[in-house]
């Protein structure tokens, strides 16, 4: 049988080969371009070129809405090693996340600020709950359940918190350092990412933003996590806030592509064309023996009536009748 085509085709291809060169470009521009005391590219034109490719590609992800009907509706799925690995990367991601903010309280500058100690001690807590959101995601195989869909609001404020935090910490980056704006960027929209992945928990899935800002997100964490690694592992030098902010946005990455490429295997929501065809089939059949046993029914009750008439035949008989004095006497005889 051939196998459905399905719009996320169209769109897998533009993530991998736009998105790839984008973080090509962003690669080569941390290597020479970037300049570790400012925070910012010294020359704009190989990071000028990565940052258009992005900006491009997420409009096209946008075309996603016009390609697309909004009563197309999907059975999700996360009983799978599409899910699975994915899911426990980022739950140990998290896990060393939360550990570090809570020894990062000890630094001075995040001890004297009382915002950031917050929201540090915020993060640690929430990363926490989110390393159960995912092991919920793994072992509750029920699309819909209120547990997952409560945990996953954890993800949702711990991610969009992150962001807050990243805007605030200025000990390393100034607020307008490119570094710091595309980190933020990429924790916004997984945060938005998860507000739908939630839904799907509750039961009230919107299929089209989920899949637009899947794909946006699994770009932008990317073009995030994936030169800063790099960069990291050949130059020593840090270009986000820390290495296990890198880890974590590396392995959001790994499952937000995951969960993009496993709608090109999901099902419908309801009957698919041969299971349709399967239950026609089975109707016509259905009425095809009903009325072969009406007919049989109908030739047993004509036999059955033939039957009886036949055996009221044969089973009657003439009874003599006896004839009376007056019947022997012989008529009178007139005159």
């Amino acid at each position: 049988m051939k196998k459905e085509k399905r719009p996320i085709d169209l769109y897998l291809p533009p993530l991998l080969l736009l998105g790839g060169g984008a973080v090509i470009l962003r690669t080569v521009a941390c290597f020479t371009e970037w300049n570790g005391t400012t925070m910012h590219f010294n020359n704009s034109m190989s990071i000028t070129i990565a940052n258009l490719l992005v900006v491009f590609t997420i409009l096209l992800f946008t075309t996603y809405f016009l390609l697309t009907k909004k009563s197309d509706s999907f059975v999700a799925s996360s009983d799978n090693s599409i899910t699975y690995i994915p899911a426990g990367m980022v739950s140990v991601a998290l896990l060393f996340l939360s550990i570090d903010k809570l020894v990062g309280l000890k630094n001075y500058y995040i001890a004297s600020n009382p915002v950031l100690s917050a929201l540090s001690v915020l993060i640690a807590v929430l990363g926490i709950g989110s390393v159960v959101s995912f092991f919920l995601t793994i072992f509750i195989q029920k699309n819909e359940n209120a547990y997952k869909a409560a945990f996953n609001m954890a993800v949702v404020v711990l991610l969009a918190v992150y962001a807050a935090y990243l805007y605030f910490n200025k000990q390393t980056h100034p607020t307008n350092s490119p570094a710091k704006i595309v980190d933020m960027m990429a924790y916004l929209f997984t945060s938005i990412f998860f507000l739908f992945e939630s839904r799907i928990s509750l039961g009230r899935a919107f299929w089209r933003p989920y899949t637009v800002f899947g794909l946006t997100a699994a770009l932008l964490t990317a073009y995030s996590s994936v030169p800063t690694i790099i960069y990291y592992a050949f130059g020593g030098s840090l270009i986000s806030d820390s290495i296990y902010e890198s880890a974590l946005t590396l392995s959001l990455f790994i499952f937000i592509t995951a969960r993009m490429f496993l709608l090109r295997r999901i099902s419908r929501d309801g009957a698919c064309e041969a299971a349709k065809c399967i239950e026609t089939l089975a109707s016509l059949r259905e009425k095809e023996i009903q009325e072969r046993s009406s007919n049989t029914h109908a030739q047993e009750d004509n036999n059955a009536e033939e039957a009886v008439t036949e055996d009221f035949e044969n089973y009657t008989m003439e009874l003599p009748i006896a004839q009376t004095e007056a019947d022997d006497m012989p008529a009178p005889e007139n005159d």
